[in-house]
């Protein structure tokens, strides 16, 4: 079994959510087909160039899944960081291509029973 190619991904823009997590929109490098698709609970693997080597991180997508041209995420400035959120907040700008994996969920959502309330 073959992996699916990686996307890239430009940093569209950098916000600062709350104290330590900084906030990533990413976009398609060139073009503008939409993005694919997901669901709630899935998430994206992004390849981070740091200065040890590429390091390989999962983040949540936090955007409507209707969005389709974008991915958003949230990442918390981890202080034994071995080196994925500690590069995102020191060295990652907007502009910059990341490379990412398709979305995948490994907890769907059951939306066929009664509705859930989550706490």
């Amino acid at each position: 079994m073959t992996a699916a190619p990686l996307l890239d991904l430009r940093v569209r823009a950098l916000t600062w959510e709350a104290d330590g997590i900084l906030g990533l929109e990413l976009v398609r490098a060139q073009g503008t087909d939409p993005l694919p698709a997901f669901t709630a609970g899935a998430h994206i693997d992004l390849h981070l160039p740091t200065a040890a080597g590429e390091r390989v991180r999962s983040y949540s997508l936090l955007n409507d899944a209707a969005e389709t041209h974008r991915y958003c995420v949230a990442v918390n400035r981890d202080a034994a960081s071995t080196g994925g959120s500690a590069w995102i907040h020191a060295a990652l700008r907007p502009g910059q291509v990341l490379r990412a994996s398709a979305p995948r969920n490994n907890f769907p959502l059951d939306d066929s029973t009664a509705p859930a309330v989550f706490i």
